[in-house]
Order: structure tokens, then C-alpha cells, then sequence
């Protein structure tokens, strides 16, 4: 997808993280809001970042899974509404 498509494919990503959450797809749902999370505060994207870190709760219960602190470090350093 082009850089010109980066909103795109965040909201996209936030989607995919979301279901993969509910999924119980742990590990790989935090490395793709993790993604998403980077794309959309690059691209200024607030809704969208802000939509990621009302993901962050759900990772609370699975700190041990591999990429699930690193999500949650940068949610936090996201100043999220």
C-alpha cells in the first residue's frame, strides 16, 4: 500500500488487532496495534491512535506474552485521550 494510503492501513490494523485480540491471538495482536499505533502517531491520525488505546485494557491479563509490554509502553507514552 502506498504511503499515501498510511491512515488506511493503521485503521485497518487497528481492526485487524482488535480481532485478533478477541481471537486470542495475544502476541500477535499486540505487535499489530503496536504497528498501528507507530503508523497512526506518525501520520497524526488521533482517532485512530485513539481507538488502539482503547485496546490497551484488553492486553492487561497476558503482560507475560512477548510483545504485550512493549504495545503497552507505547500506549502510555502515547499521552492517549
Amino acid at each position: 500500500m502506498p504511503t499515501s494510503r498510511n491512515k488506511t492501513r493503521a485503521v485497518f490494523l487497528a481492526y485487524e488487532a482488535q480481532t485478533l485480540l478477541q481471537q486470542g491471538e495475544i502476541d500477535h495482536s499486540a505487535a499489530t496495534a503496536h504497528q498501528a499505533l507507530v503508523l497512526a502517531q506518525q501520520i497524526g491520525a488521533s482517532r485512530c491512535v485513539r481507538q488502539i488505546c482503547d485496546l490497551a485494557p484488553g492486553f492487561n491479563h497476558h503482560q507475560k506474552v512477548q510483545g504485550v509490554g512493549q504495545f503497552l509502553n507505547t500506549v502510555q507514552t502515547a499521552a492517549c485521550p
